[in-house]
């Protein structure tokens, strides 16, 4: 069964390149050499795709007290890897659609994880916190996968999770013989010549401990999923409640009032977020 659905995935031709700008984007803002300029002759290339990324970068989400009218601007006070991330959100909102989720409520709960992961990241000083951005937004990509190209299993594993009091990674697994949205969503993401760690935390989101050890970023996108369930924000298909695992918990190291911090942050950056979610379902 891993083998037919890998095998499938990669022979659905709608998924087998980014667009040309966000690969040559990819490839220039992993080039340490490469320079503001090298970036924004990529970016400005596509019309469409820099008016969209300055609409992002002016608006409340960023907060900048005044406009910010180039790409050039925006790089300089963003960097390049928020940049990257803002191209990969518009492209994946485009690229990816679904007859059988509410596509609007998948993208909030996302975008929520997106969020609340990277809060979770500078709270711990992680050194990457927009890494851990793009992570959380692109942790569930894989549920997307499996509504519009295994249709009739996706239907059955909703079923399941709608009369049974299981996730819909423990339905995914039983109907596709051990495989489920995180395996999918990393092997499209690696797919996509994604940088590495994404595929990796992509991969881990529902499993963050290894041989007793927690990987560190995976643990993050993992525990803001489950904040996120507890919030309530968004929904990408799992009606029950949120599923903290104890040993991420203890590695992380959050104790109540960091939690309560957190919380305070995300609700501020999501209200803050409504023009990436009208832009995702203008998108879908």
């Amino acid at each position: 069964m891993k083998i037919q659905v890998l095998e499938k995935i990669k022979s659905i031709k709608n998924l087998n390149m980014l667009p040309v700008v966000v690969s040559k984007l990819l490839e220039v803002t992993s080039n340490p050499k490469s320079s503001v300029s090298d970036v924004s002759k990529v970016v400005s290339s596509d019309p469409t795709l820099t008016a969209n990324i300055l609409k992002i970068v002016n608006s409340p989400f960023y907060g900048f007290p005044r406009t910010i009218t180039t790409i050039n601007q925006a790089l300089v006070i963003l960097g390049f890897t928020d940049i990257r991330n803002i191209a990969l959100s518009l492209t994946v909102f485009d690229k990816l659609k679904s007859s059988l989720l509410d596509v609007s409520e998948f993208w909030k709960h996302s975008l929520g994880v997106g969020i609340a992961s990277k809060v979770i990241a500078e709270k711990l000083k992680y050194a990457k916190p927009e890494e851990a951005f793009i992570c959380g937004l692109l942790h569930d990509i894989g549920k997307l996968i499996l509504s519009e190209y295994f249709s009739d299993r996706f239907k059955l594993i909703l079923k399941v999770v709608e009369m049974k009091p299981v996730y819909i990674s423990q339905a995914e697994e039983a109907i596709l013989e051990g495989i489920n949205h995180a395996q999918i969503g990393s092997w499209v993401t690696e797919k996509w010549k994604l940088p590495p760690v994404i595929t990796k935390t992509v991969a881990l989101h529902h499993s963050p401990v290894i041989a007793g050890t927690v990987d560190e970023l995976a643990g993050i996108v993992n525990h803001a999923n489950n904040l996120c369930r507890l919030k309530k924000i968004g929904f990408s298909g799992d009606s029950l409640g949120p599923d903290f695992n104890e040993e991420v918990t203890e590695f992380l190291g959050l104790d109540e009032k960091a939690m309560e911090e957190i919380a305070v942050e995300i609700d501020k950056k999501i209200a803050s977020a409504q023009i990436i979610l009208n832009m995702a379902q203008k998108k879908a």
